[in-house]
């Protein structure tokens, strides 16, 4: 997935002078092209995040098209704020991204981890969310918010899944069914770094769904999706509140369909110790052994 950003960037900026990248002192290796390519196109603005969206805002009221780039720990969370009110506000067109999102960066201790960027991130006005799980639902995702006039942010897993699509992938409702199930009383619905597990796990035992258009996934959506389905399992690298499952139970809300969720993620706690990514996972019982075990409780 990174490969593909990458490549899309390096893109971008070849094909447009006004296209700058801003980098919180990270990123190394996924700009080394971009920095070939477009060398007075990279601003590597240090660990001063907060005036690096100042300086994305005032880029953006210029006519220029600035990505804002750091560890989701500090893209969005420590920077909230001036997102807001720098950006949000105006709804000036920026691209945020948020690498290493949820518990990958684990060895660096819960200062590198983040399982509520979404969550935090919904709350604003005018910001698009997205939520890729691979390198064929990024380029999507990434047009989308290349298209978009305001704010979007990116959220990205880096876990290193397998790609769970093909070239024949296509788009429905919003979201991207994974198989062909038969099965219509039950659905898994993930994003990110979650899919592919979810997907190798389930196979085609139930209809699996991909969300990787947070913000755009509406009631409707979810009507024409689930209007038959009896329970949703809900699975994300991503605490309860103001994620994945917070959108499918208000969507549901708005219903008759009385559908049961149930909520497989992030515990709203600190990983204890820095440890590697499945041992922090494990913790809030999301390893790739626990979560074999619990989803086939559901099938």
């Amino acid at each position: 997935m990174r490969d593909e950003l990458s490549r899309l960037l390096t893109f971008s900026g070849v094909e447009s002078e006004k296209f700058f990248i801003l980098s919180g002192d990270h990123g190394y290796a996924l700009f080394d092209s971009f920095r070939k390519e477009c060398p007075t196109q990279f601003i590597n603005a240090g660990i001063c995040e907060q005036a690096m969206v100042g300086y994305a805002a005032g880029f953006a009221k210029k006519g220029l098209i600035p990505i804002v780039y750091g560890l989701a720990a500090f893209i969005p969370m420590r920077v909230l704020e001036f997102i807001k009110m720098q950006v949000c506000y105006e709804n000036l067109k920026v691209i945020f991204i948020g690498d290493g999102a949820g518990l990958v960066y684990s060895t660096l201790g819960s200062s590198h981890q983040c399982g509520e960027d979404v969550g935090a991130l919904n709350l604003l006005p005018n910001v698009k969310i997205f939520t890729p799980a691979d390198k064929f639902e990024i380029k999507e995702c990434y047009e989308r918010a290349m298209n978009y006039s305001g704010p979007s942010y990116l959220r990205m897993g880096k876990s290193d899944r397998p790609s769970i699509h093909s070239n024949n992938s296509k788009i429905l409702e919003n979201a991207y069914l994974l198989n062909d199930s038969s099965i219509e009383s039950i659905a898994f619905v993930s994003m990110g770094s979650m899919v592919s597990p979810v997907f190798s796990i389930v196979g085609d035992k139930a209809p699996v769904f991909s969300i990787p258009f947070f913000t755009d996934f509406s009631f409707e959506n979810f009507q024409a999706l689930f209007g038959k389905v009896q329970k949703i399992i809900v699975v994300e690298e991503h605490v309860i509140e103001g994620g994945l499952f917070s959108k499918m139970a208000q969507l549901n809300s708005l219903t008759n369909l009385k559908i049961e969720l149930v909520h497989i993620g992030l515990k709203k706690d600190f990983t204890t110790k820095g440890c590697d990514y499945q041992t922090a996972l494990a913790e809030h019982n999301l390893s790739d052994i626990q979560l074999k075990s619990v989803l086939k409780s559901h099938l």
